[in-house]
């Protein structure tokens, strides 16, 4: 009986010795290969060192099993070969045996020695910025906070998904981990979408875009953009609620400028201003009496101009026919704007020897202020802008007002 135990003890034995796992390096090498040429990656992991169970998690191993082409597989069979051969120079040797995305390692018991795969675990870290949401995927595995930390060494196909408040991009792309071990993707300046938004006038206007609320009070570029980009525009100039809107395609065009976008509104009570003034100008000039002016700001060196020059009834007469304001050329500056407009009066008589013409247009830049505490506005000076291309009445965004009670002509 005592033999038959001492059998069954060294039988036992040499099973745990046979079974205990690659017991030389060639064996290992043998193995790995085979679940290599097989693409069998979960075989692959089974020789790998206890100390990496992080990169036999199913995430991991399903990504690495989708990046496993032909220069991949062979940057590991020619990294086993080496790891092979160099722990098979020295038996004797415990822990690593090669550099590289492989190694070999060896554990010594009462089974006997137990040879491993450790591999040098890849890192891919995502650029970030604090505007943006950014998730990254490779296959079914997620970044954690940018950062992939345990990963295969291979090359990997990834996709992120970027987001602002006011649009998603994604960005696709590839990164070899098998040289450089530890890589940063930028994937936000990858981004093709991207549209810059120039500040309104006045600066403090409320903008939003899309609906949603968007700071407009310095020059900004967004990215990613949306493919439509609305904008509606409040502000407050000299006191008068204005309210504009600009829709843009941003493939078609990449910038928006909400300089003028409230210009419209300005250019409307420039135009009922102007109109009034002309119109006052023509009654009191062609009287001869300074009390018909209106719209002009009483002790400005403007006022004084005009009024000093009527004397006594004009001997031609004046009939105002239009007036063209110019929206963008409106500019605000403090509690003051300036806006080109052009005049159309019917005269009497000829203004010139050498024509029979009976028209004289002219251009001039007003500037416009508020009347204090009044909800009313007048013109505070004007300088004359009649030069080439500067007739407001030309332009197609012009606002014109037309004297309906002047003579048909």
């Amino acid at each position: 009986m005592a033999g038959i135990g001492l059998v069954l003890v060294v039988g036992s034995y040499g099973t745990a010795r046979l079974t205990n796992g690659p017991s030389t390096p060639a064996e290992l090498e043998n193995k790995a290969l085979q679940a290599l040429s097989q693409n069998d990656v979960d075989k692959f992991a089974a020789w790998l060192d206890p100390s990496q169970p992080e990169l036999k998690q199913p995430a991991v191993l399903e990504a690495f099993r989708e990046s496993l082409n032909d220069s991949v597989k062979r940057r590991y069979e020619l990294a086993i070969k080496s790891a092979s051969q160099i722990a098979e120079k020295d038996r004797k040797s415990s822990g690593l045996t090669s550099g590289g995305i492989v190694q070999f390692t060896k554990k010594s018991g009462w089974r006997g020695p137990k040879w491993s795969l450790k591999v040098t675990p890849a890192q891919l870290e995502i650029g970030k910025k604090s505007d943006l949401a950014i998730v990254t995927s490779i296959g079914s595995l997620k970044d954690t906070d940018g950062r992939f930390s345990m990963l295969w060494p291979s090359t990997y196909n990834y996709e992120s998904q970027i987001t602002n408040a006011y649009a998603a991009e994604t960005v696709k792309g590839s990164v070899d981990l098998t040289s450089g071990r530890e890589r940063n993707v930028d994937v936000v300046g990858m981004m093709k979408s991207r549209l810059t938004v120039r500040t309104p006038q006045p600066k403090d206007a409320a903008v939003t875009l899309n609906g949603k609320p968007f700071d407009a009070s310095k020059e900004t570029t967004i990215s990613p953009a949306p493919e439509e980009a609305q904008f509606q525009v409040k502000g407050t100039v000299l006191g008068l609620p204005l309210e504009g809107s600009m829709t843009l395609n941003v493939k078609q065009s990449s910038v928006a400028d909400l300089s003028g976008v409230l210009s419209a509104g300005i250019a409307k009570v420039a135009a009922d201003l102007v109109y009034d003034a002309n119109l006052a100008w023509s009654k009191a000039f062609n009287e001869g009496d300074p009390n018909q002016l209106k719209g002009i700001k009483p002790d400005s060196p403007y006022f004084k101009a005009v009024a000093g020059s009527m004397t006594k009834p004009a001997d031609n007469k004046y009939t105002l026919l239009k007036i063209g304001v110019d929206p963008k050329s409106a500019k605000i500056k403090g509690n003051e704007f300036t806006i080109q407009a052009t005049t159309l009066f019917a005269t009497e008589k000829s203004l010139s020897f050498f024509s029979s013409e009976l028209t004289t247009k002219s251009s001039w830049t007003y500037t416009i202020q508020k009347v204090p505490d009044k909800n009313e506005w007048w013109i505070a000076s004007r300088e004359n802008a009649y030069y080439f291309g500067n007739d407001a009445l030309s332009q197609p965004e012009a606002v014109v007002k037309s004297n309906a009670d002047a003579p048909a002509r």
